[in-house]
């Protein structure tokens, strides 16, 4: 949990579940920490042959995924998108999720260098330990504004030449 094993207490059984999973068998694991530091919690597999242990490290796998999920929501404005055609709807979630992926590659390659003295560190925060995403992209953001990325006359003819080789692409796709 967070990056550390931690002891803790679970009961588990297989079981139906009418409202979550109709006839289906589930295996459920019910959780508490034996320090009494988190709330018990619960969780399930719709496999009733996996291990215990199996549910809970699936669940904790999972855990950067939903992190992810809700940075692009809140940060890229991927659950407030304005898209109404389909081609568009269906290049939003994408762009969004590729938008994450270059910000956190470039920040792991060279931008933890700038941390975190290129952020604005909140006064709640003062004993924060790792950057966020939202620190990771207002320092490419801040990086990028210093370069004055976009406003170059050869960087203007570089995404010229590639909005139109997309083009051509997809009208040789289509």
């Amino acid at each position: 949990m967070y990056g550390k094993d931690l002891p803790i207490l679970y009961k588990t059984t297989v079981a139906l579940w009418y409202h979550s999973a109709g006839k289906r068998l589930l295996r459920i694991v019910l959780v508490r920490d034996p320090k009494g530091r988190r709330k018990d919690d619960g969780f399930f597999s719709t496999d009733a042959q996996t291990h215990p242990e199996s549910v809970l490290e699936t669940y904790a796998l999972r855990w950067a995924l939903e992190v992810a999920f809700r940075d692009s929501k809140q940060t890229l404005g991927f659950e407030r998108s304005q898209a109404r055609t389909p081609n568009a709807v269906q290049r939003s979630g994408p762009f969004a999720f590729v938008s994450y992926t270059l910000t956190v590659a470039w920040f792991c390659q060279y931008g933890y260098r700038l941390y975190p003295k290129g952020i604005t560190l909140m006064p709640w925060y003062r004993q924060k330990r790792a950057p966020s995403f939202r620190d990771m992209l207002e320092l490419l953001q801040n990086e990028l504004r210093e370069k004055d990325f976009c406003y170059t006359p050869a960087k203007t003819r570089v995404f010229k030449n590639l909005v139109a080789f997309n083009n051509h692409q997809q009208k040789r796709a289509a």
